[in-house]
């Protein structure tokens, strides 16, 4: 629970309440400890929100701490069966991937790999929920991953 409030969020409806009576600071620090207790509705926000400020963000000291918190809500929102975050941590899981291709020239280190398999962890637990963007990303998945597999580490 917390301050004027007096209840727990339940929905988006109630974030937006938060966000106009306590302020972004407040509301933040509000959030993120509902998220940090199991608040699935929280995750879902804040993983969304960091995602949302991570594509506008172009300062990387600033962008790496907005990677780690969308990773950490998105992670516990994923777990807790949210289709939409599973798919989105997987494919942001995806371009970590391959950005750790482009840095070996080409091969996938150890790391990549492991990588490339949490993202498939991820888009399966979206697809076993029929979400359609996650079959078509699994398929192209699979081809890459086939490949990572083939490859010798970096």
């Amino acid at each position: 629970m917390y301050g004027l409030f007096g209840r727990k969020i339940k929905s988006v409806a109630d974030i937006q309440k938060l966000l106009k009576t306590e302020g972004h600071t407040k509301a933040g620090d509000v959030l993120r400890s509902e998220a940090d207790k199991g608040n699935h509705i929280c995750q879902i926000f804040l993983s969304q929100m960091y995602l949302g400020m991570m594509d506008r963000e172009n300062n990387g000291v600033i962008l790496r701490d907005l990677t780690r918190y969308f990773v950490k809500y998105s992670e516990m929102a994923a777990e807790q069966g949210d289709s939409g975050t599973q798919y989105n941590l997987a494919k942001h899981l995806m371009n970590v991937a391959s950005a750790d291709i482009r840095t070996g020239n080409g091969k996938l280190s150890e790391s990549g790999r492991d990588t490339l398999r949490e993202s498939k962890r991820y888009l399966i637990l979206a697809v076993e929920q029929d979400l359609e963007e996650a079959k078509e990303a699994l398929s192209n998945l699979n081809e890459l991953f086939d490949w990572a597999e083939s490859q010798e580490y970096v």
